[in-house]
């Protein structure tokens, strides 16, 4: 019988041995210094998730119906909306005030500015001359 349970009695010293080794490691790699890194990290990440909480709930206030946000894409959207609307109304103003520009362009209001000032000045000289 001590022939059976010797092979066994080497796996298990082996065994032991082999999670004594583990367990060394396992207390080297977490020292206080790694666990007082780890502590920090998770403290760490329960700060950064309340803070997200906390910027959550402070959009859910602003986007909430009578919140600023909300009024303003409200009024972006009507402006677009009238925008939309008046499209046609908008192309007929652009398209006039171009003819207008080209009207004026050509019309060589400088030169008869121009002319009606010296006509002007002619007038105030003739008229000063009688009196």
């Amino acid at each position: 019988m001590s022939a059976q349970v010797a092979p066994i009695k080497a796996k298990a010293e082996n065994l032991l041995s082999s999670l004594d080794s583990v367990l060394l490691i396992v207390r080297g790699v977490f020292n206080e210094n790694t666990k007082s890194n780890l502590r920090r990290s998770f403290e760490s990440i329960s700060n950064s998730l309340m803070s997200i909480e906390h910027v959550a709930g402070s959009m859910d206030t602003v986007l909430a119906k009578e919140g600023r946000l909300r009024k303003i894409f409200d009024n972006i959207e009507s402006i677009s909306s009238n925008l939309k609307d008046n499209n046609e109304n908008i192309t007929k103003i652009i398209s006039n005030f171009s003819a207008i520009s080209d009207t004026l362009a050509k019309s060589k209001l400088s030169e008869t500015l121009e002319h009606t000032q010296k006509t002007l000045e002619q007038t105030q000289r003739y008229h000063g001359k009688d009196e």
